[in-house]
């Protein structure tokens, strides 16, 4: 049960992260990440270790985002925010993808 009104959460959950350092902004971030994934924090670090910290599909660092199946929920790795969301609007689809790729080329 919700102690708070919806508009006192939010107001209260503002000042709780506006008071945290960056580095608690990181890990807060990471962890939800993890548990929305069902993979623990050990893990979401050991992957971005792995990966030191850059984007499997751009190469540009900062890969926060972790990237995950949506029908079979595994991890397939940490993209950045911009890489995530382009495979996302393409709903995962290689063939949708496939075609993108054939637009760019001029193929279409």
């Amino acid at each position: 049960m919700q102690r708070r009104c919806a508009d006192c959460a939010r107001q209260y959950a503002y000042a709780y992260r506006k008071g945290l350092s960056k580095e608690d902004k990181i890990l807060a971030s990471r962890l939800r990440a993890a548990r929305r994934c069902g993979i623990s924090l050990a893990e979401y670090n050991q992957i971005y270790a792995d990966q030191d910290g850059i984007c499997l599909i751009c190469q540009q660092a900062d890969a926060t985002d972790l990237d995950h199946c949506t029908i079979t929920n595994s991890v397939r790795g940490l993209l950045c925010g911009k890489c995530n969301k382009g495979l996302g609007l393409f709903d995962d689809d290689i063939v949708f993808l496939s075609r993108a790729i054939a637009y760019l080329k001029g193929e279409l």
